[in-house]
């Protein structure tokens, strides 16, 4: 990493979701012989002065690791609501948040993200689509939040309209070598056999 960030940022990890279609748990199926989780948070440890905050309903799965760990503030609301979780305990104005089964995270496409955000409410990838469990999100975001989840308006694109939110292109994206592998994802066992070969 060449250059030190801008702005002091803290690293959420959501190991939330009920793994439905991978039939077990995701956060703990095996990928390059550990965890799943342990994979992704290996690598965040590594890019963060700060460790990890997990977002999770089940602590006492994950306790072994050591983090502070986080449930829902506000129970059953999906992805948007375990971000709500993750800016309300945090510590610090500006956040990163993964996801727990996005374990392909390249180190120089987050140091780009750091290095270029300039204070927006959030700074978030469009690749095959917007990216928001790769994002950054400012506290500010909360009462916006907290406003689409009382109308049970559960997709985190709901309440970006109402912030200052600045978008990462693809051309942006795909000048950062390997960029495009932070955005995959392991949702069943298809997906995690692709990821094993990878």
């Amino acid at each position: 990493m060449n250059r030190q960030p801008n702005f002091l940022m803290q690293p959420i990890v959501l190991a939330g979701g009920k793994s439905s279609r991978m039939g077990q748990n995701k956060s703990f199926v095996l990928l390059g012989g550990m965890p799943l989780i342990e994979a992704v948070l290996g690598k965040i440890r590594s890019m963060f002065s700060l460790p990890p905050l997990l977002v999770t309903n089940s602590p006492e799965l994950y306790s072994y690791l050591g983090l502070t760990m986080i449930g829902d503030v506000i129970q059953g609301k999906g992805p948007l609501g375990g971000i709500h979780t993750g800016l309300t305990h945090s510590q610090i104005t500006y956040n990163f948040i993964f996801a727990c089964d996005m374990p392909f995270i390249q180190a120089n496409f987050v140091q780009y993200m750091m290095e270029s955000f300039q204070g927006e409410d959030v700074l978030m990838p469009c690749y095959n689509g917007v990216q928001p469990l790769h994002a950054i999100y400012a506290k500010g975001c909360l009462p916006f939040i907290e406003e689409a989840l009382q109308q049970d308006k559960r997709k985190i694109i709901d309440f970006l309209p109402q912030v200052r939110t600045r978008y990462l292109d693809t051309a942006e994206i795909l000048k950062i070598p390997a960029a495009e592998q932070s955005f995959i994802n392991i949702n069943n066992p298809q997906e995690l056999e692709r990821a094993r070969s990878l």
